[in-house]
């Protein structure tokens, strides 16, 4: 279970650091302002993505987890606690977006 929260927080920390897996076809045939433009768009949807998928599915999932009281069998842990990593990456992931987007629009003033 531990690799799961090391891969979730490691997405996190990826998406920080802007070395997640990503495709800059189009963005390297834009001029300067177009690939801002891409960037800040990027970072949107990924807020999106983060804010609804993993914030408020995963807190669903979390809370559907912990009401059923599901518990693994191996070790007896309760599943709730593995999977919250998903609503805690997805926050950091939301605010990591939130300050790209900022310090996007703040570059561009500049």
């Amino acid at each position: 279970f531990l690799l799961i929260w090391i891969g979730m927080l490691g997405a996190a920390y990826a998406y920080r650091q802007g070395s997640h897996l990503g495709i800059d076809l189009l963005a390297n045939k834009l001029a300067a302002p177009g690939q801002q433009r891409l960037h800040r768009i990027v970072h949107i949807v990924c807020l999106l993505f983060a804010a609804s998928v993993l914030v408020v599915g995963g807190g669903s999932l979390v809370s559907m987890t912990w009401e059923l009281k599901q518990y693994s069998a191996a070790i007896g842990l309760p599943i709730a606690y593995v999977y919250s990593v998903i609503p805690a990456s997805g926050v950091l992931i939301s605010l990591f977006a939130v300050a790209a987007i900022i310090n996007g629009s703040a570059e561009r003033e500049d």
